[in-house]
C-alpha cells in the first residue's frame, strides 16, 4: 500500500499535469533514495540543510543522512547543495553527484558558489536579494538559494523576478507575526535541532538590537525527537536570555507522529534549569487560551508559539486563520507581477 505521502504525491503531479504546468518545484518527503519523488525528471537538485533528525531511518551520523539526501541527484543534471563542515557529509554528497563540474556548494561563509571539483576558489559571486525587512537569515537563504538555482539553469527572466516576488511572498507558519484580542503572536513552525537552533538565535539578536519584543509567554509543543536536550536547548538559552515569564506546554494534534508529552516536556525544561512558571496544557485550542490569559495579565506581552508543524497549524485553526484565502502565500501586487 502506498503512504499518505506517496499517495498525495501522484495526485499533485496529476493535478500539475492537467494545469498544464511548465515547472515545479517538488520538495523530497524524507531523505532521498527512497522518496518517490526519485521518479520524476529534475534538471536541478537542491540540498539546503543537513540536521541530525530521522535518524531511525536515515542513519545516525551526518555522512549517513547526507548519502540518504544526495541520491536524489539526477545522472547529468546539476546539484546544488549548502556547504557542510562535516568532511564525511560533504564527501557522500560529491560521491553521489559524480560529474564534479556539475555540481556546486552553496557557502553563506563566502556568499559564493564554488564548484565541487575546486572548492578553493569562487565559482560565482551570489547577486544581491531585497528581501522584507522582517525576513530571518535563514528565509534570506533560502531565497538566495533559489535565485542561484534559476541563475545555474540559465533561466534569467525568472531569476530577474525573484525581488519582485518575494517582496509578494507569505509563508504562513515560517516567522509569522499575528494578533489576536490585541496580544501579539509569533508562530514559527521550527520542529527540529537546526530549525530551533535558527529561530532562536535569530529571535536572540533581534531582541539584543531592539528589533523584535521579548516574548512574554512561549507556547511549546512538539512531537517526537531523536534528542530532546538538543531541540531545547536553543529554546532555553531564549527563555533565560529574554527572562521570559510563563511558558504553556501542550500535545499537538493531528499529527503523523506521537506527541510529546505534557509531563515530559514541562520535566525536561525543568531539568534544563528554565526559571520561567511552566503550565501543562494538553490540548492546543485550550494552551492558547491560556497564553492570551497570561499575555494580558502582562501588559499583552507577544506569545511565541513554536515546537511542531501541526502545532502551528492547530494555532491558526484555533484562530480561524486556516482558510484558502488567509494561507495564501502570494500577496496581491500592483507593481507589474500578477499572480492568478
Amino acid at each position: 500500500m502506498p503512504t499518505y505521502y506517496e499517495a498525495t504525491f501522484l495526485v499533485a503531479m496529476l493535478a500539475f499535469e492537467d494545469a498544464g504546468i511548465d515547472r515545479a518545484v517538488i520538495e523530497t518527503g524524507l531523505g532521498g533514495r527512497l522518496d518517490s519523488t526519485r521518479l520524476v525528471h529534475a534538471d536541478c537538485c537542491v540540498l539546503t540543510e543537513l540536521a541530525l533528525e530521522h535518524t531511525d531511518v536515515l542513519g545516525e551520523t551526518l555522512g549517513e543522512i547526507a548519502a540518504e539526501k544526495a541520491a536524489i541527484a539526477r545522472p547529468g543534471e546539476i546539484f546544488l547543495a549548502k556547504w557542510t563542515y562535516d568532511a564525511g557529509a560533504r564527501k557522500a554528497i560529491e560521491d553521489a553527484v559524480g560529474n564534479h563540474k556539475l555540481g556546486f556548494w552553496w557557502r553563506p561563509d563566502r556568499a559564493l558558489l564554488v564548484r565541487f571539483d575546486d572548492t578553493g576558489k569562487s565559482h560565482r559571486p551570489i547577486s544581491e536579494i531585497a528581501s522584507p525587512s522582517d525576513w530571518s537569515p535563514y528565509q534570506k537563504e533560502a531565497s538566495i538559494l533559489a535565485h542561484a538555482t534559476l541563475t545555474l539553469l540559465k533561466l534569467l527572466e525568472a531569476a530577474n523576478m525573484m525581488n519582485s516576488a518575494l517582496l509578494h511572498t507569505v509563508w504562513p507558519g515560517r516567522v509569522q507575526w499575528l494578533e489576536h484580542e490585541g496580544v501579539p503572536i509569533l508562530i514559527d513552525a521550527a520542529h527540529n535541532p537546526s530549525g530551533m537552533q535558527k529561530i532562536c538565535n535569530q529571535l536572540c539578536v533581534q531582541m539584543e538590537q531592539d528589533e523584535a519584543p521579548t516574548p512574554g509567554v512561549v507556547l511549546l509543543g512538539c512531537t517526537s525527537q531523536t534528542d530532546l536536550v538538543g531541540f531545547l536547548n536553543p529554546l532555553v538559552e531564549l527563555l533565560v536570555e529574554g527572562e521570559v515569564g510563563h511558558v504553556v506546554v501542550t500535545e499537538p494534534q493531528k499529527g503523523r507522529r506521537q506527541a510529546i508529552s505534557t509531563t515530559e516536556l514541562a520535566a525536561e525544561l525543568e531539568a534544563q534549569g528554565v526559571p520561567a512558571v511552566i503550565e501543562k496544557v494538553k490540548h492546543p485550542a485550550d494552551a492558547l487560551q491560556r497564553a492570551l490569559e497570561l499575555s494580558k495579565q502582562d501588559a499583552s506581552q507577544p506569545i511565541l508559539g513554536i515546537g511542531s508543524i501541526y502545532l502551528v497549524g492547530n494555532i491558526l485553526t484555533a484562530l480561524g486563520l486556516d482558510t484558502i484565502d488567509a494561507m495564501t502565500t502570494l500577496r496581491p501586487s500592483d507593481e507589474g507581477v500578477h499572480w492568478t
